[in-house]
């Protein structure tokens, strides 16, 4: 099995990017969510989860369907989400697991990846919709545990 880094050398001229910035030349450049990846631990296991992003917050303690609805309270950008992106739910063994829902418009992704079948849930991962092909990203939501207490 081939194992892809998430990390790429930067080439020697120098980009600007979008906001004027010069890009750093000849360091590793990768995304927030490529760092998430790489950093994954065990899988979640809590009571609750939480998906958090701009400063918004939803608690999940059931199986939950999260779609545009939910999204709505993030942002403008759950426009791109389906009215049934995935579904969170707690397994027996109280690991959190997350599942793509056929037919989207959008890809659901898990940390940068296509979700394509379920995968668990571990601390710091990050779920959003968009192109992984174009690197496209929507509204990304930041997984965490939530004990009860």
């Amino acid at each position: 099995m081939k194992t892809v880094s998430a990390l790429r050398v930067l080439p020697t001229r120098e980009k600007v990017l979008k906001d004027g910035r010069p890009e750093a030349r000849g360091r590793p450049a990768t995304s927030p969510i490529a760092k998430v990846a790489a950093a994954r631990g065990a899988p979640l296991t809590s009571d609750r989860v939480r998906l958090a992003s701009g400063g918004q917050v939803l608690q999940i303690g059931v199986r939950t369907a999260v779609g545009r609805h939910l999204a709505r309270q993030f942002g403008s950008d759950a426009e791109f989400w389906d009215e049934r992106q995935c579904v969170l739910e707690r397994r027996p063994d109280q690991r959190w697991q997350v599942l793509p829902v056929p037919g989207t418009a959008n890809e659901t992704l898990l940390n940068g990846e296509v979700l394509a079948a379920p995968q668990p849930l571990h601390e710091g991962d990050v779920i959003a919709v968009g192109r992984k092909a174009t690197g496209v990203i929507k509204l990304p939501l930041t997984v965490s545990a939530l004990r009860a207490g």
